[in-house]
Parts: C-alpha cells; sequence; structure tokens
C-alpha cells in the first residue's frame, strides 16, 4: 500500500479506554483480520516469505500500519473441535451432533491445551515494537464449541431431558479452554485475553440467561480473575441482543470491555449512553453501515463517536 502514515502503537491507549480514561489519541479496535487485507496493509504476500519469523513481522507491520495498538492472535494449533470431526466444518449445524451419548461424552477425544506449542508468542515478543502487545483469543468459545459438538437443537432439548450429559460437555469444553488461557496469559507480549463466544440472535440470547449462568459465566469470570491476577485486561466478543446478561457481563464477570455492536441491536451510540460509565466499548461502526455508507458519511459518524465517548469520559471524571 503506497502513503501509509505510521503511527507508533502503544498499548496504554487501549487500556485506558477500558478503563474508561482519555487515550493519548484515537484508538481503533477490531477483533480480526482475513490474510488478504494482512497482505495488502503490510504490501506483502504470505506466500512470497517461508519462515515464521518472516510470517510473524507480517503481521506485525499490517496491525501497524492499520493504526492498531495491538494484534489478536491465536497462538496455537490447539482446538477445542477439530475439524476433521465435523466433516471438514468448523462451524456448528444446529442439528449436527458428534456427541449424542454420555458414552460419546467418554469416548471423544478430549485434547490437552498443554500438548500445543506456543512457540509463537516467543517470536512475536522479539519483533514486537516496545509498547505493541498481543492479544489472545480462543478457538472458538465455550457456547460455540458446545453447540459444535452437540448441534444447537440438541442442547435446546437435552437440557431437559438429559442435563447430565449437557453438564459434561459444558464442564469439557470449559475445562479445556481454561487450561488453554492459563498457557498464555502469563506470557509478557500478552497485553490482554479476548473471550471470543456468541450468545445472541437479533432478538434475544440464543438460551436463557440461567443457563449461561450455570455453564459459561462460572468458567469466563475464572478467566477475567486469571487476567486480572496477571496484570491484563479481559475482553468480552460477544454478538447478539444481551440485555438480560449485561449486569453479568459488568458485574460478575467483571469484563473491562465489550466488543461488536450492531446498529439492529444495540448501536454504539446507544452502548455509550447505556453502559460506557460501566464498562469499555470498543470498537463501534455495524460492518453493514460501512459496507453501504460513503466515506463522507463513515467520517462524520466516527466523529460523533468519539465526541460522544469523550463527553462520557469526561463527565464521569
Amino acid at each position: 500500500m503506497k502513503n501509509i502514515v505510521k503511527r507508533e502503537p502503544d498499548f496504554q491507549n487501549l487500556i485506558d479506554v477500558l478503563e474508561r480514561k482519555v487515550p493519548s489519541r484515537r484508538t481503533l479496535f477490531e477483533f480480526f483480520m482475513d490474510g488478504g487485507v494482512l497482505e495488502k496493509l503490510a504490501s506483502r504476500r504470505f506466500s512470497d516469505y517461508h519462515t515464521l519469523d518472516d510470517h510473524v513481522q507480517i503481521w506485525i507491520d499490517a496491525f501497524m500500519n492499520a493504526g492498531y495498538d495491538y494484534i489478536t492472535l491465536l497462538p496455537t494449533n490447539f482446538r477445542v473441535v477439530d475439524p476433521s470431526d465435523t466433516g471438514g466444518h468448523a462451524t456448528a449445524n444446529k442439528n449436527a451432533s458428534i456427541i449424542k451419548t454420555m458414552e460419546d461424552c467418554k469416548s471423544y477425544k478430549w485434547r490437552d491445551p498443554a500438548d500445543y506449542g506456543y512457540g509463537v508468542l516467543d517470536v512475536y515478543q522479539k519483533y514486537l515494537p516496545k509498547k505493541m502487545k498481543l492479544i489472545v483469543f480462543s478457538p472458538d468459545g465455550i457456547l460455540e464449541n458446545a453447540t459444535t459438538l452437540m448441534g444447537f437443537e440438541s442442547i435446546c432439548y437435552k437440557m431437559y431431558d438429559e442435563p447430565e450429559l449437557v453438564e459434561a460437555v459444558f464442564g469439557e469444553v470449559c475445562a479445556e479452554l481454561y487450561k488453554y488461557y492459563s498457557l498464555c496469559v502469563n506470557h509478557p507480549a500478552v497485553g490482554a485475553l479476548m473471550c471470543n463466544d456468541d450468545w445472541g440472535y437479533r432478538s434475544s440470547t440464543m438460551l436463557p440467561p440461567d443457563f449461561y449462568r450455570r455453564h459459561v459465566f462460572p468458567t469466563y469470570k475464572k478467566v477475567v480473575e486469571l487476567a486480572h491476577s496477571a496484570g491484563k485486561k479481559a475482553l468480552l466478543h460477544s454478538c447478539g441482543k444481551l440485555d438480560t446478561i449485561f449486569d453479568d457481563i459488568i458485574d460478575d464477570m467483571k469484563f473491562d470491555g465489550k466488543h461488536s455492536n450492531e446498529d439492529t441491536i444495540l448501536p454504539v451510540e446507544e452502548a455509550y449512553k447505556k453502559y460506557g460509565r460501566r464498562i469499555g466499548i470498543v470498537g463501534g461502526i455495524d460492518l453493514d453501515f460501512l459496507c453501504k455508507k460513503t466515506p463522507a458519511e463513515i467520517r462524520d459518524r466516527c466523529e460523533k463517536m468519539y465526541g460522544l465517548r469523550l463527553w462520557n469520559t469526561l463527565s464521569e471524571n
């Protein structure tokens, strides 16, 4: 890409946003970028380079050139559900079930996160700019992995008909993901953990709030505590209408930041007004808006959003 103006990354800017303070400059946030976007931003193609060090430097340059203070990273090949278990598809089919019975659960090849390598964190540590950090996310979340294993419709039935099976599957998934995060959190290159798990539809949560409170939230609460005990931040990425569980997100699990705002559910401006004094609101502009509106319209909305966030922060203080 031509005419890229680099600005030095500084993870403290994101920390300030998460602590609801005024950062030193406007601070961008996004969950991830595709490989093609990374190549365009870095002005290099992954296929032209063959070492891990080279690929790491492409990632760093891409995030720096885009103006981010961090890199989001999945640092290992560990997966709760291997794509080969689902016929090569990583996403859940609402009707498909890998685990149908307690015997299936006991015989399933549950993977130990400690059996996988995390050396890429050391490589990033070698090349990261001094004030840039990694945000480690997981290979899908608790609900997402459990849904891939059992099928969404099956969970809806079995949560009443076979609650012991649901308890067992969610228990295994929770244990694996907690261990995964524990293997990453203390690395000096890591500045935050992100729990990425979609919980809602456009109209409501996918499952009753009390189901999450029993099977999902206790583990994420422990992950947040893990991050905080290491002096790191913890963010949540979750799509959907979550108004019935926002108090759980803020007051029980104590996430520092919430990502993903959809104009058809809760536009980012409304999220700032409703929750911005209690939790960091990160990211924000709806993807549909970005795709359909003109650059001038996008710029105008971003300027107004920044002004709203700044006003909220200053009025709080």
